[in-house]
């Protein structure tokens, strides 16, 4: 393994573990019942006993997300490891880790009965998060089975698929950059449902993209 991404997979592992060690040191502060769900509006609705492992269960997906999308590169054809590939994998494998973990850190501060922090900006904050990192590489990146743009009209010609690529990157990283800075500068209302509309405009706009692309092209 290169050192590059020997260092890459410690950081990776250093986020997926902090939930865990938090845990660890902030269980004995907890009330024996803890909340388990809060409202939209901040007030808590769903309590448990306190349990150790309630707090495992978020940090074990991200480990094996974690370890499905490390594996994904073994499964790319060599031609088709073209770094921006690869980094375009490594920036979505970053921000997934970094929101599920953030979720998990919530779910040990927010476990005593009061007024929820503001968990809908860090969950929306995190979904812009997934727009910006993979927005940033995706005007570079080639032809592969795993990442980017991928439908008839950008499987079907190389010169449509290379063209969507270049204009829906500057669209997720510049909702991703407004997003995150909305979600820490606004007190928007339904932030979380705003920033799930937005990623779903995004991947349709995607997809518009390359069919005016191939009309352009081929009429």
């Amino acid at each position: 393994m290169k050192r590059t991404n020997l260092y890459f997979e410690l950081i990776m592992l250093a986020i997926i573990a902090f939930p865990i060690a938090f845990a660890v040191y902030q269980f004995p502060n907890l009330p024996d019942t803890i909340v388990t769900h809060y409202n939209l509006k901040g007030g808590a609705d769903g309590f448990a006993e306190k349990n150790f492992a309630y707090y495992l269960i978020l940090p074990g997906i991200n480990l094996m997300l974690n370890l499905f999308m490390f594996a994904v590169p073994g499964m790319i054809p060599d031609e088709q490891k073209a770094p921006s590939t690869l980094r375009i994998l490594q920036a979505t494998r970053f921000a997934t880790a970094i929101l599920l973990s953030g979720i998990a850190v919530f779910m040990v501060t927010s476990a005593a009965p009061h007024d929820a922090p503001n968990i809908e900006r860090w969950i929306g904050g995190g979904l812009f998060l997934l727009m910006l990192l993979p927005g940033n590489y995706m005007k570079e990146i080639k032809p592969n089975d795993f990442a980017g743009v991928r439908n008839s009209y950008t499987l079907e010609d190389p010169g449509v698929r290379k063209r969507t690529h270049r204009r829906a990157s500057y669209l997720f990283f510049y909702t991703g950059w407004v997003g995150i800075t909305a979600a820490f500068v606004i007190d928007i209302p339904y932030f979380l449902f705003i920033s799930i509309a937005a990623l779903i405009i995004l991947c349709i706009a995607s997809w518009q993209i390359s069919r005016i692309e191939h009309q352009k092209k081929h009429g």
